[in-house]
């Protein structure tokens, strides 16, 4: 059965040749006759265990060339998608030569698929034809609205991939004690985790501002070059002004750690257990590396996400 909400409320029951009345005569019996006028009961030639044998022997016919296939029980139709244009042709008429019984009221063939949902979190690939950097953490807005994932401001804004997806650019802020950017990430969940090292990931569930963090404190990170590494906060008021990384004036707010970071590692996450500490930005000329604290992303509006 299926039920309809528009444009007004109704329940069909399919039902086989001849079983219309038994169907009415159940619900009576259940003492549900309220129900009687929103029931509409349809005799089809075609049963649900039918239609599933010849979704079966369509998928026997070519199972390299057929990319879905589903059922629509309101009009015992077999839906069997392709990956083009010309895989319909082959399949229609391999359909056709068939021997095997089709019960289906009809079998439509047409181009499309499967696309898998892919979680979207810190610590991944973001590419773009300018080069590739690392996704910080998801994010959510201050003020409400959907979530995105963060990542530098330094690096490229528009045709920034990750899992090969598009992004969507929202907003950056770039100087002073950020360097910050974060955008939407179309049909990919944003969920509140980075990984931290082959297919290991950690969950994010508390953040450390700046005036929580000490120095000698131990810290780490996550980058798509450097991989996995800890170390140990320097300072709490490193100012990156002039030395090569950009034209940018900062704030002495900025933290550095003995430890490593690498071209590629820009964005990446950096935390320690499961909170968000900051997000990378570069290294210095002796091999420290320098994050942004987490909490300078409040001038995006956005803040970094901790909960499912």
């Amino acid at each position: 059965m299926f039920v309809d909400l528009a444009p007004t409320y109704k329940i069909t029951v399919l039902s086989s040749p001849g079983g219309g009345a038994t169907v009415k005569d159940a619900i009576v019996a259940a003492n549900l006759p309220e129900l009687l006028p929103f029931v509409e009961v349809n005799e089809t030639p075609f049963t649900e265990s039918a239609l599933l044998a010849a979704m079966k022997e369509v998928w026997n016919l070519n199972p390299a060339l057929i990319t879905s296939l589903d059922l629509d029980i309101r009009t015992g139709t077999l839906l069997v998608t392709v990956a083009t244009p010309q895989d319909i042709d082959v399949l229609t008429s391999q359909i056709a030569a068939t021997d095997a019984p089709m019960p289906a009221a009809s079998v439509t063939v047409e181009v499309g698929g499967t696309t898998d949902d892919v979680d979207s979190y810190g610590g991944l690939n973001l590419d773009s034809p300018n080069g590739g950097c690392t996704s910080g953490f998801s994010v959510t807005p201050t003020a409400g609205g959907a979530d995105g994932v963060a990542s530098a401001a330094h690096y490229p804004n528009n045709n920034v991939t990750e899992n090969g997806v598009t992004l969507n650019f929202v907003a950056q802020a770039w100087g002073g004690s950020q360097d910050a950017q974060w955008f939407h990430t179309p049909n990919m969940p944003d969920v509140n985790k980075i990984k931290d090292g082959g297919s290991s990931t950690r969950n994010i569930t508390s953040r450390t501002s700046r005036s929580g963090m000490v120095v000698g404190n131990p810290v780490c990170h996550y980058g798509r070059t450097s991989g996995y590494g800890c170390g140990q906060i320097y300072s709490k008021n490193y100012n990156p002004t002039n030395q090569g990384f950009d034209d940018k004036t900062y704030d002495p707010t900025w933290i550095r750690v003995s430890c490593c970071s690498e071209p590629g590692d820009s964005g990446a996450p950096w935390f320690y257990g499961n909170s968000a500490y900051g997000i990378n930005k570069g290294h210095t000329s002796d091999g420290n590396a320098i994050f942004m604290a987490q909490n300078y992303l409040d001038a995006l509006g956005i803040r970094v996400k901790i909960a499912a």
